[in-house]
């Protein structure tokens, strides 16, 4: 019998009663609070986090905060890869990812074309700048040379009047 009193009280102490429970955080997510448009979050609960910087020509740019074993294609794939709009046959494409760290330049990958942009490095530290550019150029066509002919023809003709009159 008292056995039950015993637990009867336990149990009425632990229903009226409040604790405070502290859990290990690894993160800095569950602390991290934020209204910046340009802050993003890609972590699991409880996972180490780096923060990196991803500027230039990307869909997302910002400040992100992924868990440290996050890879280079991983963050660009994050950030909604390369800004490249449509292309012509006349037109080049080169993408153009580096990472930047204090001590300079860490990782350089240039991507032509419309290759898929993966990107094997997986030693993002934590406020790594990863830059991405997109560069296009233009092939010289047989539009450009018309033009060049047409403008010279042009002149000529002026010339040949104002000497004729």
């Amino acid at each position: 019998m008292s056995r039950n009193i015993f637990s009867a009280t336990l149990i009425v102490a632990a229903l009226f009663s409040t604790m405070t429970v502290d859990a290990q955080t690894l993160g800095r997510v569950e602390s991290t609070e934020s209204s910046a448009p340009d802050y993003y979050y890609f972590v699991q609960p409880g996972e180490r986090t780096i923060q990196i910087h991803v500027i230039g020509s990307v869909k997302n740019s910002g400040l992100f905060e992924v868990g440290s074993e996050t890879t280079l294609g991983q963050i660009l794939a994050i950030s909604g890869g390369p800004m490249m709009g449509p292309r012509s046959s006349r037109n080049k494409r080169k993408v153009q990812v580096r990472v930047l760290r204090a001590s300079g330049l860490v990782y350089a990958v240039d991507l032509e074309d419309d290759e898929t942009p993966y990107v094997d490095f997986a030693g993002l530290q934590e406020g790594d700048i990863v830059r991405v550019d997109v560069v296009e150029k233009t092939t010289f066509g047989w539009r450009d040379g018309l033009q060049i002919v047409t403008a010279a023809v042009s002149i000529a003709l002026i010339y040949d009047r104002i000497q004729n009159n």
